[in-house]
């Protein structure tokens, strides 16, 4: 079970917005207004189309596979736009331990974060006090979403392997996302 009053106290470690800022990092800044103003105009859009969702006419096998859905959007949305910008916001600080892969070198700037993997970003969050970015959303389960490695029975069971995926469990991860967005991003979580 995630402590909120934990997170809420850990998200205040760091501002990234701000560190950006005091950097004098205007080309980072830039870059992650220009992701900020565009992720805000497809958050409104996503509400839209939830709110539009006729959803007493859906089978429950359609209602399973949209909750999947959105959580991959608010996990490779929101969410990684966050994870992106409070790596980036370590790195600006002097934490120089995440691997550019095809580089051959260390990240140094947001447009090279963004490439690197999410589960090479979690670790580097986790290390400096950021855990609750993998906690919200387990890797066994965003992958399975991603990877198209799921079973949906017509009655709306998920299976992800062999385990059994319920409901709640969606709507747990799905309510605990929009809770952590709350918390490090105020109004992306007016739902």
């Amino acid at each position: 079970m995630i402590d909120w009053n934990e997170v809420e106290q850990e998200s205040k470690k760091l501002d990234p917005f701000k560190t950006f800022g005091t950097r004098r990092n205007t080309k980072d800044l830039d870059e992650i207004r220009k992701r900020s103003d565009q992720g805000s105009r497809n958050w409104l859009v996503a509400q839209k189309l939830l709110d539009h969702t006729p959803w007493s006419k859906i089978s429950a096998s359609e209602d399973a596979l949209l909750k999947l859905i959105y959580i991959l959007f608010l996990t490779e949305g929101p969410l990684s736009f966050y994870i992106n910008a409070y790596s980036c916001g370590l790195i600006l600080e002097g934490h120089h331990d995440v691997w550019l892969e095809d580089k051959q070198r260390f990240v140094s700037s947001f447009k090279e974060i963004v490439r690197v993997p999410l589960s090479t970003k979690l670790k580097f969050l986790e290390r400096h006090g950021f855990k609750f970015f993998s906690e919200v959303c387990p890797k066994k389960v965003r992958n399975a979403i991603a990877h198209w490695d799921f079973n949906i029975e017509p009655d709306g069971t998920i299976y992800i392997g062999h385990q059994k995926f319920t409901k709640e469990n969606s709507a747990k991860i799905i309510h605990e996302i929009v809770e952590l967005l709350g918390i490090i991003h105020p109004s992306s979580a007016q739902t």
